[in-house]
């Protein structure tokens, strides 16, 4: 009789374990994808890349629709908010509005895909800089300080307090700005949710603190979003196999004779800079959350 008692406790205690995994499908998974490439910033790299201008979108429509179809998730799940809508207002609209609409107990894949930079002004007793976003503006903003004042742009802390509001009990966050690996402490889940929240989530980087994230040559994607977005599509059996791949692909590109030589000239011409250009992806997931999400994704051989 004991035995059958501490059998059946440990039945019940490992349905109460498996029960979340058990219970987020296609149907329970959101996306959020936001990006922004202002027309000013534009107008900084279109002598190296003629199709930045369209960077934004084809990079949320990519992302969006790999995503869809490897985890099959109904359109109606997803949000999007693309250039002139990615603005600080209209990504705080946003996510309050997303926050509204997903439930407990939901999967949740985010995008950000913007520009990005450091500060350290609100950094006074730690050597640590910040990662900012640049969000939608029609003109340059005077300086990092005044687009941050005037909620033009947006620290990682801060948009880190906006997500906060997604009660969801998986979480990815994808981040593709130049330096968003800096972003990583603020974005960990310590933050503003609750002491009893048990959920679980993951941080996506395309690069490291110190480097730049870069777009294809020809300017209609960045890097990183298109390669991670093609691995969803297509051989990979877990999100964690698509960012290894995703990882591999966009240092292959970068460390290429022909792209070393042209990035760096860009470098050059842009920042008055001569280095050698590095990406390399990072990710934070303490709980082995990328490993469990699987995807339906087509072999390449199912391509042919």
């Amino acid at each position: 009789m004991r035995l059958i008692t501490i059998l059946a406790a440990a039945f019940l205690c490992l349905c109460l374990f498996i029960q979340p995994l058990l219970a987020i499908t296609g149907e329970n998974t959101y996306v959020f994808a936001v990006s922004a490439c202002p027309p000013w910033k534009t107008k900084l790299l279109e002598k190296r890349a003629k199709d930045v201008a369209s960077a934004c979108k084809n990079d949320v429509e990519i992302f969006t629709t790999s995503v869809k179809e490897a985890l099959d998730i109904p359109s109606q799940n997803i949000f999007t908010l693309i250039d002139e809508q990615a603005t600080y207002r209209g990504l705080q609209d946003g996510l309050t509005e997303f926050a509204d609409t997903v439930p407990k107990g939901s999967r949740v894949i985010m995008l950000f895909n913007t520009h990005g930079d450091l500060t350290d002004i609100n950094s006074k007793d730690k050597p640590v800089k910040d990662e900012v976003l640049v969000l939608w503006t029609e003109e340059k903003p005077f300086t990092m300080l005044s687009a941050l004042e005037l909620k033009q742009w947006i620290t990682a802390s801060e948009l880190r307090g906006m997500i906060d509001k997604v009660r969801a009990d998986e979480i990815v966050i994808t981040v593709d700005a130049c330096h968003s690996g800096a972003a990583v402490p603020d974005m960990l889940k310590k933050h503003g949710r609750d002491k009893d929240w048990q959920g679980r989530e993951a941080l996506l980087m395309s690069s490291k603190a110190d480097q730049y994230s870069y777009f294809t040559l020809d300017g209609s994607n960045g890097l990183f979003t298109l390669y991670l977005s093609e691995s969803v599509a297509s051989g990979s059996a877990t999100l964690q196999q698509a960012f290894d791949k995703a990882v591999m692909e966009t240092i292959s590109h970068i460390d290429s004779a022909s792209i070393q030589k042209k990035c760096s000239e860009m470098l050059w011409e842009i920042l008055h800079k001569r280095e050698q250009c590095e990406q390399t992806p990072i990710t934070y997931d303490p709980t082995d959350l990328l490993n469990s999400i699987k995807l339906n994704s087509k072999s390449p051989a199912d391509n042919l």
